[in-house]
């Protein structure tokens, strides 16, 4: 059985950004591998999105589900990782796009290519 599951992020395309106006807005799509029992699923990817009615700040960050793989997993810690590949890529400190606050000029299909490995253990 699974007891743990090794991650690698490879890539954030920040899809687009409209920051600071009256419908802010934020949608990324993060690619990554995912290792499970000496098995390997390459070319999955998940979507991230700004909370709908909230400012962007780095905790209302929303990442659904692995899409592709079905098995074994732990949405939590995922979450968070890709929630800290993302912030690597956008946000306050990041070494992409820069959010901070105020208004942020549009911004679309910024591509930043990296790889990270977490592992994340199963409930």
């Amino acid at each position: 059985m699974v007891k743990r599951i090794t991650i690698t992020f490879h890539k954030c395309i920040h899809n687009s950004q409209e920051f600071g106006s009256d419908d802010e807005s934020m949608v990324s799509r993060l690619y990554f591998s995912l290792e499970a029992n000496g098995r390997v699923y390459k070319d999955l990817y998940v979507n991230l999105k700004q909370t709908v009615g909230f400012a962007y700040t780095e905790r209302n960050i929303e990442v659904g589900p692995p899409i592709v793989y079905r098995g074994a997993f732990n949405q939590e810690a995922f979450r968070e990782a890709a929630r800290q590949y993302y912030l690597v890529w956008v946000g306050p400190n990041a070494r992409g796009t820069r959010v901070a606050g105020g208004g942020q000029p549009p911004a679309y299909n910024n591509t930043f290519v990296g790889d990270k490995s977490v592992e994340i253990l199963l409930p």
